[in-house]
């Protein structure tokens, strides 16, 4: 009866062991904090096609605030909003007349990474015949 009760306690103290161990580890040591690249600026008339690169250490997604400011990457082309995987990206910027003044527009390019959503570009669209 000894020897049962020993081993009884002795299994009960290697899962107290076991759970104090995994309970301590930490999580957050697989946690990548985001690194948004530096604001860059595009600019262009109502048709034109810019290459727009940057670096992505986590999966994202980028987004236009403007209409006229269209996104084009692969087969997706005339999208508001791309997905991506880290690495180093090129997508194409479309800049449209949708929604066209005479006057100098201003988009922003939105990157969104781990939920932290911050513009890395600046696109300037100028109507055919203006100077920006």
């Amino acid at each position: 009866m000894k020897t049962l009760i020993s081993k009884y306690w002795l299994v009960l103290m290697a899962l107290v062991s076991v759970t104090l161990f995994t309970a301590c580890s930490s999580d957050d040591d697989d946690a990548v904090t985001p690194v948004f690249p530096q604001v860059q600026t595009i600019a262009g008339e109502a048709g034109a096609e810019l290459d727009f690169t940057f670096d992505a250490n986590e999966s994202w997604s980028l987004s236009s605030d403007k209409i006229w400011c269209k996104l084009v990457q692969g087969e997706k082309t005339d999208a508001f909003v791309l997905n991506g995987t880290a690495g180093k990206q090129t997508i194409k910027v479309k800049i449209t007349d949708d929604d066209a003044s005479k006057d100098m527009s201003v988009a922003q390019l939105f990157l969104n990474m781990s939920g932290q959503k911050v513009a890395i570009a600046e696109v300037k669209r100028s109507a055919a015949g203006y100077k920006l």
